[in-house]
């Protein structure tokens, strides 16, 4: 059941940063290349990294964790930039909607690389997932 109370904390999170990027693109950088938002937040993001390993301990977690960590970071690095493109010419709480296609992509992952069998109660959630952005966007 905690499971639950982090999820909806990690919404929550993201759904403050939303807003954050609205506020930064439509004023702070506005007229700029989206990209120099990256740079802002590869600085904070160094700095809750660095926070985090103090806090939790760095030395407890295997060296391939550590670089599984990493290459994770530069991935999700790497995804911002499209989305910052695409703030160009949406505001961030349309474009964000698209976001939600994210657990469909993952269960899919799973389905292909990890062999994992898709549920019904998985196929219902793919179609409300699925029509929702569509449905808020038009």
């Amino acid at each position: 059941m905690q499971w639950i109370i982090f999820c909806i904390l990690a919404a929550s999170f993201f759904s403050i940063s939303v807003f954050i990027d609205n506020y930064l693109t439509d004023v702070i950088f506005k007229g700029k290349k989206p990209q120099s938002i990256k740079v802002v937040d590869a600085f904070l993001y160094l700095i809750l990294a660095i926070a985090i390993a103090v806090i939790f301990g760095l030395k407890e977690m295997p060296i391939a964790l550590i670089i599984l960590a990493i290459i994770s970071g530069a991935i999700t690095s790497l995804a911002s930039l499209p989305y910052y493109l695409g703030l160009r010419d949406e505001e961030a709480t349309t474009a964000t909607i698209f976001f939600q296609i994210t657990p469909i992509l993952c269960i899919i992952g799973d389905f292909i690389i990890l062999n994992r069998t898709i549920t019904q109660q998985q196929v219902y959630g793919f179609i409300l997932v699925l029509s929702a952005p569509f449905i808020i966007t038009l």
